[in-house]
């Protein structure tokens, strides 16, 4: 999303797929903390709640200072892909949460990813 924003200066973003944003490291965290509590079974790990992809690049673009990129709302339909995903793949994290593992909102860990790319930047 950020390198097409800086590249074509505006953005079509499908609006009517909606899931969970979901960073790397917290599912990491998250199956380290699985695999410590010795419970075997199934489980969905994804951040908390759910946005819509155009939802979610809004959010980003917001987050690094790029709110001034225009977005335009697009269907999925409009967007030709060899798979079609389903619109609505929201998971819930029942099966961790009854082991008290849950993942932080999306919101919450979009701003660590950031966060830690212009850290890691800084660092180059």
């Amino acid at each position: 999303i950020l390198a097409a924003a800086d590249k074509h200066g505006q953005l079509r973003v499908v609006a009517d797929e909606i899931g969970n944003p979901t960073y790397a490291p917290d599912v990491a965290a998250a199956i380290v903390q699985l695999v410590q509590s010795g419970r075997y079974g199934i489980y969905h790990l994804v951040n908390e709640g759910y946005a819509s992809r155009f939802a979610f690049a809004q959010a980003l673009l917001q987050a690094t200072e790029r709110g001034h990129v225009p977005l335009t709302p697009i269907a999925a339909t409009e967007w030709p892909r060899p798979a079609v995903p389903p619109l609505h793949a929201v998971l819930v994290n029942q099966a961790a949460a009854a082991l008290t593992i849950q993942l932080r909102r999306w919101q919450d860990a979009l701003h660590a990813y950031v966060a830690a790319e212009r850290n890691r930047k800084v660092n180059e």
